[in-house]
């Protein structure tokens, strides 16, 4: 089985691809790190952009007997460009229908990947977020300029929209509801056709929503507003 998770940056991808491992019977997974963050999920993934439209390797092949997972930022554009090419993968796809979600999420991953990751970050990879030399520390970063960045990425992930059709192999999935809702667990099982550990993943989920509230506001809807006056 080839599983493919798209999703916009921030929106709880690596989350995803937890409770895709507990219910293909990883049942070491415990939780989130003490910031919220599910980045040190490994498992079965392959790496980003590992799908037919971005490289041609041997994970395309349709012999695999074995789960792959690939985790990829590929909006709703792309995926109906591509989607022939994709049709022997389950596809889970992370939409977003308002400005003020792509905030929270923008502002979860500026807490969870970029202040939590700091130290090992490149200085490369600084420089093209920030546009500046990278200084020691996260807190030395201007912070109208983390709040701008959190702004420019929110406006970047509204190409993140629902796609108004129903594909047999892709699964939509609300940013606005999957955590209100409780049942994404039971939504992903039945579309894998996985039904292990389906109580484990449901506890990790629980322990994911709680751990998200200590996230700093970056930025706020007012901020949207200020930035577009620019």
């Amino acid at each position: 089985m080839k599983i493919g998770i798209f999703f916009p940056g921030g929106a709880s991808g690596k989350l995803i691809h937890a409770i895709i491992e507990i219910l293909l019977g990883d049942d070491s997974i415990i939780g989130p790190t003490s910031t919220g963050s599910m980045h040190h999920i490994k498992g079965h993934e392959i790496g980003y952009d590992r799908l037919p439209f971005y490289d041609d390797n041997l994970y395309n092949k349709r012999n695999i007997i074995y789960p792959v997972i690939t985790l990829a930022h590929v909006n709703a554009t792309e995926l109906k460009a591509n989607i022939k090419s994709i049709l022997d993968w389950k596809i889970i796809y992370i939409y977003t229908t308002n400005i003020q979600d792509c905030i929270t999420m923008n502002n979860r991953n500026m807490y969870k990947f970029i202040r939590d990751d700091y130290a090992r970050l490149s200085k490369e990879f600084i420089f093209d977020v920030f546009g500046i030399d990278k200084p020691d520390y996260f807190y030395q970063i201007p912070t109208n300029l983390v709040e701008q960045v959190v702004v420019q990425r929110a406006i970047e992930n509204m190409r993140y929209r629902p796609l108004n059709q129903n594909i047999d192999n892709i699964l939509q999935i609300n940013y606005n509801t999957m955590f209100k809702e409780g049942h994404v667990v039971d939504r992903i099982s039945k579309f894998l056709n996985l039904y292990e550990n389906i109580e484990h993943a449901k506890i990790i989920l629980n322990k994911y929503v709680d751990a998200q509230h200590q996230c700093p506001e970056y930025a706020t809807i007012n901020s949207v507003k200020k930035y577009k006056r620019k």
